[in-house]
């Protein structure tokens, strides 16, 4: 059961706010104590400097990092996009092969398609992709 931090928040200022409560009502044979010795206000300072204002901020802290559960982490599986790639080729006829082949190497775990796009090349560059196409790829 998850509990918003909101909620962590208001309870841990509420068991600290009565964990100072509890911690001036013990305090108080400890400050009449002093003030038998002491000028006013010098035993009321020395008691909230040296055990409520610390006890407050330790049990503010220890509380809230008992209550601070978070939920487990679950991880998702990823799951990867199918992927159109794009290759601009242009008089290409000596890479366009070295080209589609690193392309047919890469591990991408789900379906590529690939578009060589050739922008009216002189050369042998859609010959050689469709050579490329008809080449006996196993490894």
């Amino acid at each position: 059961m998850y509990v918003y931090v909101r909620v962590k928040f208001t309870l841990a200022l509420i068991l600290s706010g009565l964990w100072v409560t509890t911690s001036i009502y013990l305090a108080i044979p400890w400050y009449v104590a002093l003030s038998a010795r002491m000028y006013q206000p010098l035993p009321a300072l020395i008691v909230l400097g040296l055990a409520i204002i610390p006890g407050w901020a330790m049990s503010f802290m220890i509380f809230s990092l008992l209550l601070d559960r978070r939920p487990k982490y679950v991880e998702k599986p990823f799951v990867a996009p199918p992927l159109t790639l794009l290759i601009a080729a242009y008089n290409e006829e000596d890479k366009i092969f070295d080209t589609l082949m690193s392309v047919w190497l890469q591990r991408y775990p789900a379906h590529v398609r690939v578009v060589v796009i050739d922008d009216g090349s002189t050369d042998r560059t859609s010959e050689k992709v469709m050579e490329f196409q008809q080449f006996p790829l196993t490894l």
